[in-house]
């Protein structure tokens, strides 16, 4: 588990991904196939649609897609991981030409103060919390 917070774990991991063109999705979907609405209600009851959103360590996650179809239009995604960056970049360029992809570590973003009216984070945290030095990362 401590592998979690290191980023040779996660480009290992989506390199691994991406030669099976395969998306992976921690913990739960926003639309999940079961019909379970929870993640769905939750953001639904505190975002607003045209609200500038983040989505932090968004990894090769479906949440910036299956909000995007939910009518969340303005959404912008980061990871530290090339690979997962990367991928994402390459599955939305046709279909989602609207999503922004940024290889950025969240402890160092290069954003201006405010331009963002919500932030997500689905596992970034826990991802942290099994790095070296998580109390201070954190």
């Amino acid at each position: 588990m401590a592998s979690y917070g290191k980023l040779e774990y996660w480009e290992d991991r989506y390199q691994k991904d991406s030669k099976e063109n395969q998306q992976f999705d921690w913990l739960q979907r926003f639309s999940p196939p079961s019909g379970s609405t929870v993640l769905r209600d939750i953001i639904a009851q505190y975002v607003q649609e045209n609200a500038q959103i983040l989505i932090v360590g968004c990894g090769t996650s479906r949440l910036h897609e299956e909000m995007y179809d939910e009518g969340f239009q303005n959404i912008t995604s980061i990871d530290s991981c090339y690979t997962a960056i990367k991928m994402c970049q390459e599955i939305y360029k046709d279909d989602y030409p609207n999503f922004v992809f940024r290889q950025m570590d969240v402890r160092n973003m290069a954003f201006k103060d405010g331009t963002f009216d919500c932030v997500i984070d689905k596992a970034l945290l826990d991802a942290v919390v099994c790095s070296d030095g998580a109390a201070g990362n954190c």
